[in-house]
């Protein structure tokens, strides 16, 4: 799955590649997650969610997330994790149908998310989330803030990335 700033969402598949109809040419694609039967398309101008089995696609705009300009997207044990541009971070849990949302009071290092990543510590897992101002990490409950105090370079993070058992 490809998707484009202005150009929409492709799959590819071997050499060839087909373009989804449900987004169109003029959305600008920011984030892909994928589910169990739908994928997640994040926009700058909302959330999509295309299920594939039924053919069916919604745009979620205004009902969770606090802003519709989102920038990340990462499914999790705990639901589906949104970040947005602006606005902070949205926790949508599928049992209870609800929106938690994350912002700097919360303990982000900032509002503005870049990125979402991963990570399984003792069998639970620990939400990485990338800002312009650190990287902030939600693990058990508890936020955790990593900036250039703790010698990351001049604290400006546009991704995090999780594998066997480092962050990187």
């Amino acid at each position: 799955w490809v998707g484009s700033y202005g150009g929409g969402v492709y799959r590819l598949s071997g050499k060839t590649s087909s373009r989804m109809r449900f987004v169109s040419m003029r959305e600008r694609v920011v984030a892909l997650a994928k589910g169990k039967s739908e994928l997640l398309v994040g926009t700058t101008a909302g959330l999509i969610v295309h299920d594939q089995t039924a053919r069916t696609t919604a745009r979620i705009r205004r009902q969770g997330p606090r802003s519709n300009d989102v920038s990340a997207l990462l499914r999790s044990k705990a639901g589906l994790w949104i970040g947005t541009f602006d606005r902070g971070l949205s926790l949508y849990t599928p049992r209870n149908g609800r929106y938690r949302h994350f912002g700097i009071k919360d303990g982000l290092i900032d509002s503005r998310i870049n990125h979402l990543a991963i990570q399984t510590v003792a069998g639970k897992e620990a939400i990485w989330v990338a800002t312009p101002r650190g990287v902030s990490r939600y693990f058990e409950g508890r936020w955790t803030r990593f900036s250039a105090r703790d010698h990351l370079a001049k604290g400006h993070a546009n991704a995090v990335y999780v594998a066997a058992g480092a962050v990187y």
